[in-house]
């Protein structure tokens, strides 16, 4: 009877240390929702663009870091522009809280009329500066 009982309560413990909760991960949570777009944390980063040779072309592209993934943020979908985030003064490990919405599709393509080759994938849209 004695390890009946000993095998349950190691069962709780066990059980009890797996429901743990981790408040010190704010970019790891889940976004929180807010009219229909959800709100995220991450990094602003800087990657410089290269072609499909591999080749630098100079100019650069501002990324979100959310957790483990950067999301490319298409401005001409956004209601903020580069200029917005650039006088922000973010620094390498300073985050930003936005409201915004990943979608997947062509980065480089802005206007349907006007096609354009294009890097696709996952990007994120930013419709507020929290």
């Amino acid at each position: 009877m004695k390890n009946v009982i000993s095998l349950f309560v190691v069962f709780l413990v066990v059980l009890g240390c797996g429901t743990a909760k981790n408040d010190d991960a704010p970019m790891n949570k889940a976004p929180e929702v807010s009219n229909d777009n959800a709100v995220y944390t991450g990094q602003v980063i800087e990657k410089e663009f290269y072609t499909k040779g591999g080749k630098a072309t100079g100019s650069t592209d501002l990324y979100l870091r959310l957790s483990v993934q950067d999301y490319f943020i298409k401005f001409c979908e956004s209601k903020v522009t580069k200029e917005d985030i650039e006088k922000l003064n973010l620094g390498e490990f300073d985050a930003i809280k936005i409201e915004g919405e990943v979608k997947d599709g062509e980065w480089d393509s802005c206007d349907p009329e006007n096609r354009v080759q294009s890097r696709t994938g996952s990007y994120i849209v930013i419709y507020a500066i929290l």
